[in-house]
């Protein structure tokens, strides 16, 4: 081999190992991190009040929509997001008694033009902290919580990266085919 393949391997190899780190990095950083006093909400637990701010500066609290069914979604506007997004707002136009709310950790300028893209009007919630996304163990997306009128968790989307089965379980749950 000419040293310059050489070269040009190495470098390589030297890149994508430090785009590999990087990305272990902001992993890590997202990954939840349980506090000794907290457990992770589980289908039949009530789920875990939260505050958060919408992207025009609305602010919502779980607990105001005791009552009503939530439809909790944790999105970073990638493909798969915007393939689910699509059914959580059918859910959203369909039904008044479920309340649709989407939770986002980007920007929220990126966030605005998704949304805009497709059309969505649910109320999109900014964690900029990740807070709310670790304590619900959905720092990977997309995932979906179902929570009854009570405040308990009834659905888990454990299958994020399976749409058609995440699909398939909202539409039984909350769309009519009238």
């Amino acid at each position: 081999m000419k040293p310059i393949k050489d070269w040009r391997l190495w470098s390589i190899v030297v890149v994508s190992g430090l785009g590999f780190c990087a990305l272990r990095a902001v992993s890590a950083r997202r990954s939840p991190s349980p506090s000794p006093n907290s457990h992770p909400p589980k289908v039949g637990s009530l789920a875990p009040e939260f505050t958060l701010t919408d992207y025009n500066g609305k602010t919502y609290r779980l607990s105001d929509f005791r009552g009503k069914k939530v439809l909790l979604n944790f999105f970073c506007g990638c493909g798969s997001c915007a393939e689910l997004a699509v059914t959580w707002e059918k859910i959203h136009r369909q039904r008044s008694d479920v309340q649709v709310l989407g939770v986002s950790t980007i920007n929220p300028e990126i966030i605005r033009d998704w949304r805009r893209s497709l059309d969505v009007t649910f109320p999109t919630l900014f964690d900029p902290n990740y807070s709310v996304a670790e304590e619900y163990e959905s720092t990977n997306c997309p995932r979906c919580w179902v929570i009854d009128e009570k405040g308990k968790v009834v659905y888990i989307s454990r299958e994020q990266y399976d749409l058609s089965a995440v699909i398939q379980t909202l539409q039984h749950l909350f769309i009519s085919d009238k």
